[in-house]
């Protein structure tokens, strides 16, 4: 029996890449690590940007991206919040990734897929769960009213 994941393995994830500063050049040279893996569809801003390309890939504003292909969303911002606000009201909310996980020794971004769409629970009585929550982002988002 052949039981599907919702997530792909040794396929292409198309990305979209939120940002286009200091993060976005840092994080480029990781992607590229991932060439056979990772097909960056898009730089995206929060407002229309002066150039139409940046390193030859088109330039769109979150309004004008089209999201129904699009596996994740990488953000490279510092301040993230209400780009993740807003990426969450695009139906994005498991799709984001922050670009500072690339920056981890020995990162391996299918695992990372995997890890992140699993239905894994981290019960820890110290702060060490949070810390690493934090850092790797793999946390469902739940709203207590």
């Amino acid at each position: 029996m052949h039981l599907q994941t919702p997530y792909k393995i040794n396929m292409d994830y198309k990305v979209y890449i939120y940002g286009a500063g200091y993060l976005y050049n840092e994080l480029m040279s990781y992607i590229h690590y991932y060439d056979d893996l990772i097909k960056v569809e898009g730089i995206l801003t929060t407002e229309k940007n002066n150039y139409s390309r940046i390193d030859g890939y088109e330039c769109l504003t979150v309004d004008e991206a089209i999201w129904e292909n699009i596996d994740y969303c990488i953000v490279a911002v510092y301040e993230w919040n209400d780009i993740r606000k807003k990426l969450c009201e695009l139906g994005m909310e498991n799709k984001i990734i922050r670009s500072h996980i690339f920056r981890i020794p020995n990162f391996d971004f299918e695992k990372y897929i995997k890890l992140k769409n699993s239905e894994m629970t981290i019960l820890c009585n110290y702060c060490l769960g949070g810390a690493f929550v934090s850092r790797v982002w793999v946390e469902r988002i739940i709203t207590y009213n």
